[in-house]
């Protein structure tokens, strides 16, 4: 130990570090100037209110995409919390430029928590989000899958952007330089979770695609076996509550096979969209109509809907406009029962009641012709 020339023991002085030796984080945590301290300070309340007033721009969207949205639970919650974590901030940022920058450790620890509720709330939304998109990967057009993608890569930017901004508020000796950063940290929470509702609306409008896609038949733009399905289900239990009675119309074109090997199937297709255009214009627009399969139609009406026979009539006529100069024998077979509310018939059971009658028909139609033969 070093003794001084007074007799007592002083401690041995450390060297010096070198400009070269000396960390930037080190002299970021260094002692600064109380002019350097008073001008950061006054930069930062001078500061607030221009971040005061782009947060409360940033509430007033996300009560518009609230109002005018279909949003999930979550989501619901997030924004009402950062709506009003958002309103404390505010308040709490004019005190502190009223006050010349005092902010209590029970405040500091308060807005700390805002912040990290947020944040995590922002992390739930994320983890929430990205399970329905590997669960819906496939049903998922690119363009959604993109701007999820987007969506997180600025999310990240703007979280690396605030890290840098904050270091060099690291000193500051009053609070106001504090609560600017944590008040930007806040104002980019709400501008990645508005992203995020962007996005949560393009998963939801994919969705809405893919299952559209997955109930309708893509040659006629009708409703398939599993549209009918979930439809007529649903239309059966709604003529029980009203105790109105269903029709089921069964409809199978005759000798199409022949129009496809003669002519080809593009010629069968366009004979398809055909008989489709012509059962929309023979039912009502709140009837259900879908094509089974094939050369397979059914049509479900509330009432008694029009008989088998208008339905051949009018759809056979079509038939042959769109058959034009073509010569095939090509005809209509339809079948209609009645299912009556009081009746214990599941809608599998009244397409093949509705079946066996459209059979039941072409074959008295072919007796007929072969006696009058």
């Amino acid at each position: 130990m070093k003794v001084d020339s007074d007799g007592r023991a002083g401690e041995r002085k450390r060297p010096q570090d070198g400009p070269g030796r000396r960390s930037w984080l080190a002299s970021l945590r260094a002692p600064e100037s109380e002019e350097l301290r008073r001008r950061k300070d006054a930069a930062c309340r001078a500061a607030l209110p221009l971040l005061s007033v782009g947060l409360g721009a940033i509430l007033l969207l996300s009560l518009i995409f609230r109002l005018t949205g279909d949003l999930s639970f979550w989501a619901v919650v997030a924004l009402m919390f950062t709506f009003l974590a958002g309103c404390g901030l505010v308040i709490s940022g004019w005190r502190i430029r009223a006050d010349q920058g005092s902010l209590s450790g029970c405040q500091q620890r308060t807005l700390a928590v805002i912040a990290l509720t947020a944040v995590s709330l922002m992390l739930q939304m994320w983890a929430y989000e990205s399970l329905v998109q590997t669960t819906y990967l496939e049903l998922l057009p690119v363009a959604a899958s993109a701007t999820l993608l987007r969506m997180r890569w600025f999310g990240a930017a703007l979280g690396i952007v605030w890290a840098c901004w904050l270091l060099p508020f690291w000193t500051v000796g009053a609070q106001a330089g504090w609560f600017l950063a944590m008040l930007a940290g806040t104002l980019i929470a709400f501008v990645v979770h508005l992203m995020r509702i962007d996005a949560m609306r393009s998963l939801a409008d994919a969705l809405d695609l893919a299952e559209a896609a997955a109930i309708q038949d893509e040659l006629t733009g009708l409703m398939n076996r599993r549209g009918l399905a979930v439809v007529g289900d649903e239309l059966v239990a709604l003529a029980a509550r009203s105790r109105d009675p269903v029709a089921c119309t069964f409809i199978d074109v005759d000798h199409l096979k022949r129009v496809n090997d003669e002519v080809g199937h593009d010629r069968g297709d366009e004979l398809l969209v055909a008989l489709a255009s012509a059962l929309r214009d023979v039912f009502r627009e709140a009837d259900v109509i879908a094509r089974l399969g094939g050369d397979e139609f059914a049509v479900l009406t509330m009432g008694a809907g029009p008989a088998a026979e208008e339905v051949e009539r009018r759809v056979s006529a079509a038939l042959r406009r769109s058959l034009g100069d073509l010569d095939v024998d090509l005809g209509i077979s339809a079948g209609r029962v009645i299912h009556m509310p009081w009746q214990d018939e599941d809608l599998s059971a009244l397409l093949d009641r509705a079946d066996q009658e459209m059979y039941r028909r072409r074959r008295m139609r072919r007796s007929t012709l072969d006696l009058s033969d």
